[in-house]
This record gives C-alpha cells, sequence and structure tokens, in this order.
C-alpha cells in the first residue's frame, strides 16, 4: 500500500503529481514546537475515478455536406483528443486523425462517399488500431458537387439594343439534381438590381428595367431535399450591356414591285433580278424568297443593292428585304408580292412530208425526205420515226433550224406502216430546252412496187480490188 506523507505550516496540501484512479484515504495530525505530535484526526476517504470518455455534441449524425466542405467536430469532456475519420464504421479505415483543441477539432473533406468519425485518444498513431473513446461513430454523407451552370443567353460581351416594351431573357444550360437556381443581376457598379430563385432555367425581366449600361449577371444551382441541408454548386457569371436602341429607315424594294407579273421565259434565261434602295450606308442587306403553301425557296445577302434570283418556276411568290445597318441595328423588313408567268408553249408544226394516210414508194429510190413547216421560234426540231405496229424506234434526231430531212438508210425499213413525229424546241447555247410545242405525227405506208426489174436498195457502191 503506497502512501504519502506531508509535512509543513500551513493548513493545506497541493500534491505535485496525479493519482490513478482508485480509492483513497487521509488524515492529518498537528504537532508542536517541540515535536510533540497530537492523536490522528478520524480519517476521510475519496476516490478518483477513472479518465472521463468524451460526448460528441456535434455534428448530428448523418449529416449531409458537400464535397470541399470544413467540418468542425465538438465534444463534451476532455481537451486532450483527437478526431478520426474512416471509410468504414469499426474505423479500421481511417482517412484522417486531426489533433482537438478545445474541445473541438475542424477538418476538410474533399472526397464524395460516407464516412464515420469518432474521438481517440490524444497522439493515437494513424499506423496503428484505432480505438474510439467515445460512443457509436456517427456518419457524415459527403455528396458530390453540384455543376456550375453554363449561361447562355444574354451572351459574355453581348450588346443589346431594347425595345422598352420588350423584354430580356436570361437563359443556361439546366444542372442535373439541381431543385432551384439562385440568379442575381447587378449593375456595373455592383448594385444588385434583380435576386430571385427559380425552379427554371431562364427569366425574362422588362427591358424597362434596364437603362443603358453595362451588366453582370450571376446563377448558382442549389439542391434542397426535406430537411437535408442545402447543398449548391460554384457561380457563374456572365456580363453584357444594353445601348439606346434607334430605328434606322427601312430599305425601299423597287423590282419585282408589288403585284408585278414577270415573263416565264425571261425569269428562265436571266433569273429575277431584285433590287432595292439604301437604307444607309454601309448597311448589309438579306432576301428570303417564300412560296406559299411551301415556304423558303431561296435566301441570300450583300452589301450592294441588288441580287439575281435563280429561276423559281412560275407561281406566286413573296420577297422579304431586311438586314443590319452598320452598327448592327436591325433593319425594319419589308414584303413584296409578285408573280411568274409559265412559259409560253411554241406553236405546233405542220408536217408537209409524208402526211397521214401517204404511201411512200421506194422502188428504185435512194432516200425519203421528211418535211415540216417552220415555227417562228423555234430554233431545232426533234424528229422521230416508228414502227406503227408495235412502236420499235427506227431513229429519233435532233435538227438545228432546218425544216427538212435526207433520211438514206433505207435498209432499215422495210414496207409497211410508219410513224413520223415532229416536236418544236427553243435552245440556248448551251442546249439546254427553254421552250417546246407540242408534237405532231403523220402515218404513212412505204411501198414497193413488184412485177418490175428488182431495185438494189444496198449496197449502192461496191469496190472490188483485183488480186
Amino acid at each position: 500500500e503506497e502512501r504519502i506523507s506531508w509535512a509543513g505550516g500551513q493548513n493545506f496540501v497541493r500534491l505535485n503529481r496525479s493519482l490513478p484512479a482508485g480509492s483513497y484515504r487521509w488524515r492529518v495530525r498537528a504537532v508542536d514546537t517541540k515535536e510533540e505530535p497530537s492523536d490522528w484526526q478520524e480519517s476521510r476517504s475519496f476516490t478518483i475515478a477513472d479518465s472521463p470518455r468524451p460526448v460528441a455534441l456535434a455534428p448530428a449524425d448523418g449529416i449531409l455536406v458537400e464535397a470541399g466542405s470544413v467540418v468542425t467536430m465538438v465534444w463534451q469532456g476532455p481537451n486532450a483528443a483527437s478526431v478520426i475519420v474512416s471509410a468504414k464504421p469499426d474505423l479500421s479505415s481511417p482517412v484522417q486523425i486531426v489533433a482537438g483543441t478545445a474541445n473541438n477539432a475542424s477538418l476538410r473533406l474533399d472526397s464524395p462517399g460516407l464516412y464515420y468519425w469518432s474521438l481517440v485518444r490524444a497522439g493515437t498513431d494513424p499506423a496503428a488500431p484505432a480505438v474510439a473513446i467515445s460512443q457509436v461513430p456517427r456518419s457524415i454523407h459527403v455528396m458530390q458537387p453540384l455543376e456550375r451552370p453554363l449561361p447562355l443567353t444574354p451572351g459574355r460581351g453581348e450588346s443589346l439594343r431594347l425595345d422598352s416594351a420588350g423584354s430580356v431573357g436570361f437563359s443556361w444550360e439546366p444542372v442535373p439534381q439541381a431543385t432551384v437556381y439562385a440568379f442575381i443581376l447587378r449593375q456595373a457598379d455592383g448594385a444588385i438590381l434583380e435576386q430571385k430563385e427559380l425552379d427554371q432555367s431562364s427569366l425574362a425581366l422588362p427591358a424597362a428595367w434596364l437603362p443603358e449600361g453595362n451588366y453582370v449577371w450571376t446563377v448558382r444551382a442549389v439542391a434542397r431535399s426535406g430537411d437535408r441541408p442545402e447543398t449548391s454548386g460554384p457561380a457563374s457569371s456572365s456580363s453584357f450591356s444594353v445601348v439606346t436602341a434607334r430605328n434606322p429607315p427601312a430599305a425601299r424594294p423597287v423590282t419585282p414591285a408589288a403585284g408585278e407579273r414577270i415573263d416565264g421565259l425571261s425569269s428562265f434565261r436571266e433569273g429575277i433580278r431584285l433590287a432595292w434602295g439604301q437604307s444607309e450606308p454601309g448597311s448589309n442587306y438579306t432576301v428570303r424568297v417564300e412560296k406559299p403553301g411551301v415556304g423558303l425557296v431561296w435566301q441570300g445577302s450583300t452589301k450592294g443593292l441588288s441580287l439575281v434570283l435563280p429561276d423559281p418556276g412560275p407561281g406566286s411568290y413573296r420577297w422579304t428585304l431586311g438586314g443590319q445597318a452598320p452598327d448592327g441595328v436591325p433593319l425594319p423588313e419589308v414584303d413584296v408580292e409578285f408573280h411568274v408567268l409559265p412559259v409560253a408553249p411554241l406553236d405546233g408544226s405542220t408536217i408537209l412530208f409524208p402526211r397521214t394516210g401517204t404511201q411512200v414508194d421506194v422502188t428504185n429510190a435512194d432516200f425519203i425526205r421528211f418535211s415540216w413547216s417552220r415555227v417562228g421560234s423555234a430554233t431545232a426540231y426533234q424528229l422521230g420515226l416508228k414502227v406503227a405496229g408495235n412502236g420499235k424506234s427506227l431513229f429519233s434526231r435532233l435538227v438545228d433550224g432546218g425544216t427538212e430531212l435526207v433520211y438514206r438508210e433505207l435498209e432499215n425499213l422495210d414496207t409497211g406502216s410508219f410513224v413520223f413525229s415532229v416536236k418544236p424546241l427553243t435552245m440556248n447555247r448551251k442546249g439546254v430546252i427553254e421552250r417546246s410545242g407540242p408534237e405532231q405525227s403523220a402515218t404513212f405506208t412505204i411501198t414497193i412496187r413488184t412485177g418490175s426489174a428488182p431495185a438494189i436498195l444496198s449496197p449502192k457502191e461496191i469496190y472490188v480490188r483485183s488480186p
């Protein structure tokens, strides 16, 4: 049994070392100047309990925090303790061990996941098995931070010319898992013009709220669910400016004029020239051509004052003239309707020989001469010869300008009925057919007289070289 003795002139004593846990008894007696002791006083007892177990106070079990957050653990009990964070509830996979001071310790959790924390004795070796000195470990859910919303409109640096009666639309890419978005619109000096939370990824504000000047808007995704704490992602920002709106004069359409009827052949050959008067020097003009019931058939742009519309074909059309002034302000749009007439067909040609019902006697003949009447605007004629019975084509030829064809390949013919056809055409220099007339045909018969001397049809001449 260990004893501790003390002698002194005071009526109290302070031990110079700590006592281990256990039960103790103490007593005291007086000693006079002659060092004669008195009897011992009745002894008294006391007990030193074992070191108290710390009690975790905060954060609560199952708390949700965002990755990258700093979490402060608070406990009641001895100051000399450390906080352990583990990936497993038995603390066998420690992630961090942080020494505490004044009954608290702070640490940062960067990786999403489920973690468990408890208290261990101060100075615990991270490599040694951890022994908790507090209650059952508490859990912490570290959540993946929300993504940063991507601003769409107005675009960064965009300059807006606003009509006071209109509105300004703000939009951004939606963020998965976000329940609301925190939107703030500030003026250049930082003053907040509008601040609100929205459950959608767009917002429209009256243009009258935004006088001329520079603006910055920010948006941040926020997630809320029941009683769980709020989580949010980083904010995105974009800047734009508002300038005073103006109304430049509209360009004046010149041709085609409203209701103008355009010759179809002229349109086919040259296209349709769209021309207009100037709005402001340096303006860029755009033209759209639409056909009712069909939609857009052509569009173009130029800094000049005219464009050529390729032949759109017969029908009714509307061309819209617009564009932008040199400073980017849209020009007022003007619509004009016009009509393209069908290309008038050529007159039909009259077959002069052989006429329908003609019997063509080729006895001793070298050729058949086909002829037809001239059509004033025709530049070529499409000719054809077929067997009347089965429709077999014997030839199809294109004749430039003339009104007759001398056919000498009589060896291809036999006696019987045939159909000769003529169709007038107008062709340009590239060989493209611009107009055509109706096809005229005549059915005739080829005969050969019998009882006379035989006629040589082919070959007409033959040359034999002597050996």
